[in-house]
């Protein structure tokens, strides 16, 4: 049989992209005026923690305190996660639009991000971002779960997947430290990545970008300590914010405390959410650095270093979209990439199963609007998460030198 003809392969990839960006816009615009007990969900995200934090930091108001931050604003739906200043500075332009104009352009830009994030991911995991290829991509990552609730919520993820994507296998140290800056916007992102990175040799980036970001986010807070009327009240600030948005999205956390949180039925304290990410990330980064020595081609290591971060700390579905560079690694067929083919192919289910997470679909939330499928959504997801993650770390531990 024939190849495929370039122009079928590039309209067989613009019907897949319009079909889940169609899809995806008419669930986001379809109902722009919510009624009684159906609040407005649809690009919430961006309004909450996009757009009135930035116009926070123009009014001099703190955003990281609740209080301070629902009174000055009464289009405010829920509290600003901890995100770092850097988050403000990266909404800053929407400010020079109305709120609800903002929205809306959010929303296209995120799906340009989305496509940006879909060829970047292509080439550092080693394929060809070819039209076609581009457009089909997007279209995948905006037909998943993960995709569609970025998109459909106004998150920022697509700009963290680029930033995770250039910060682990970004070709030049430049892009390789603008992805640190751009991954520490969201910090439980961005720290535990520049702990991936530093183990997988990646040092130069790690720290130039880390520097650069703590630098701005400094300067842009002494806005905000100001406005908060000193530094004494604005750490009183993020700590009611941290008791105000620490269960926000509970029931679609994917990291491993929010795991256990539904396997038990209660939420542990921060202090052993804390100590369950250090393990993990030390187990994590211990295993990359030794494989990477030893095996700098190896495939696992870079697959366990894009896992590692959403499974660490607060990160909810959406978040997922950062690992999807992982999933591409997967399915690529290089002899030096070492992981056995059968692991591979564990990998790549679990991850794709994370990824689309049909329990929680559209169409099974039409069929089953009871939601009998809920704890397979989100418990059973997060177990397949975790196992993915665990498949990734005992491969990349059982590396070594002359071992494949």
């Amino acid at each position: 049989m024939g190849r495929i003809p370039r122009i079928a392969r590039i309209l067989a990839a613009i019907a897949l992209f319009v079909a889940a960006v169609g899809w995806n816009a008419i669930d986001t615009f379809a109902d722009r005026n919510p009624g009684p007990g159906r609040p407005d969900v649809a690009l919430a995200d961006v309004r909450d923690a996009g757009y009135y934090p930035a116009q926070a930091w123009l009014d001099g108001v703190n955003p990281y305190d609740p209080e301070a931050y629902r009174a000055a604003y009464d289009d405010v739906g829920q509290a600003f996660p901890l995100y770092s200043p850097l988050q403000m500075l990266v909404h800053l332009p929407l400010t020079w639009f109305p709120p609800e104009g903002a929205r809306v352009g959010f929303y296209w830009f995120s799906l340009a991000l989305l496509a940006a994030q879909a060829a970047i991911t292509l080439r550092v995991a080693g394929r060809r971002s070819t039209v076609a290829a581009t457009i089909a991509f997007t279209g995948f990552l905006a037909a998943t779960h993960s995709g569609r609730l970025s998109l459909v919520s106004g998150q920022t993820t697509p700009l963290l997947g680029i930033g995770v994507a250039l910060a682990l296998a970004g070709p030049l140290p430049v892009a390789a430290t603008a992805g640190v800056v751009l991954a520490l916007t969201k910090p439980t992102i961005g720290v535990p990545l520049v702990a991936v990175a530093l183990a997988r040799g990646r040092v130069r980036p790690a720290i130039i970008g880390s520097a650069i970001a703590a630098i701005v986010s400094a300067l842009m807070g002494v806005r905000l300590i100001d406005a908060s009327g000193g530094l004494s009240e604005f750490l009183r600030g993020i700590g009611n914010d941290l008791d105000v948005t620490a269960t926000i999205g509970s029931g679609r956390r994917v990291d491993a405390a929010s795991l256990i949180a539904r396997t038990f039925g209660a939420y542990p304290p921060l202090a052993f959410e804390i100590l369950c990410a250090v393990v993990l990330g030390a187990l994590a980064c211990a295993a990359i650095h030794r494989a990477t020595r030893d095996r700098p081609l190896a495939d696992a290591p870079l697959v366990l270093a894009f896992l590692t971060p959403p499974l660490l700390f607060f990160h909810g579905s959406w978040d997922l979209l950062v690992v999807v560079p992982a999933l591409v690694l997967l399915v690529r067929a290089d002899p030096s990439a070492c992981t056995p083919r059968r692991v591979r192919l564990m990998l790549f289910w679990l991850l794709l199963y994370v990824l689309v997470n049909p329990a929680n679909s559209e169409f099974a939330e039409r069929l089953f609007p009871d939601g009998p499928l809920d704890f397979f959504g989100t418990t059973v997801r997060g177990f397949a998460y975790l196992a993915a993650w665990l498949l990734a770390w005992d491969a990349t531990r059982r590396l070594r030198a002359g071992r494949a």
